[in-house]
């Protein structure tokens, strides 16, 4: 979920990229079901709660779905692709990285508030709804954002913001939101603040509220 993250900077004026003739790209099953779907010539079964990791060719490629649906795209080495052939709702997490100068004012990031799982929560989140093909990202679905990121700049005076965009399965989404929900309760209590106060405080429904607490 949402934490400030350090930014490390590198004083290189160049950097060097090299060459791939395949593209890496992932396909995710969040469901409880196995998922069969065809890329370009190729059947791939994928089973319950997997994330696929599949090379492909740049330019344009081909995804057929159970149904008979088609959807084409286009690879190249500018973005990373994940194939959603389950049509499912994830949770898109804008991850900022700031250096220690900067930690002092920021982060500064857009926030949105969204209903995820019963729950409404504003922070640097928005909602893909089920697109085929989700683009621009950089963490996948079972990939853990690191704690620190290296950039490379040639000039700076030390106040430096990166932001690193983090794809989350619904489910997995709100059971860490509950989890914080859970420690943020008990901290509360602890506290001696009203019950009632909490829960209106976080939002909740008294159902929500007593399987939490």
């Amino acid at each position: 979920m949402n934490c400030v993250k350090t930014l490390v900077l590198l004083s290189l004026s160049a950097i060097l990229l090299s060459c791939q003739s395949k593209i890496s790209i992932q396909i995710d099953n969040p469901t409880d079901r196995t998922v069969s779907l065809q890329l370009n010539e190729q059947e791939i079964k994928l089973e319950p709660q997997t994330t696929l990791i599949y090379l492909a060719s740049a330019g344009r490629n081909k995804m057929t779905l159970e149904n008979g649906q088609t959807e084409s795209f286009i690879l190249n080495f500018k973005k990373n692709i994940l194939l959603n052939p389950t049509q499912s709702r994830y949770v898109m997490e804008s991850v900022a990285y700031m250096t220690e100068q900067m930690k002092e004012h920021g982060p500064f990031q857009s926030k949105n508030k969204i209903s995820v799982g019963g729950y409404s929560i504003e922070g640097p989140y928005w909602l893909n709804n089920g697109d085929l093909i989700i683009e621009t990202w950089d963490y996948g679905p079972s990939e853990a954002p690191p704690k620190s990121l290296e950039v490379n700049i040639k000039y700076s005076a030390g106040y430096e913001q990166r932001e690193k965009v983090k794809v989350h399965r619904e489910t997995d989404f709100v059971d860490i939101l509950e989890a914080q929900y859970r420690g943020t309760i008990r901290k509360y209590i602890k506290e001696g603040i009203d019950r009632d106060v909490i829960r209106i405080l976080l939002e909740m429904s008294e159902e929500q509220f007593k399987r939490l607490e």
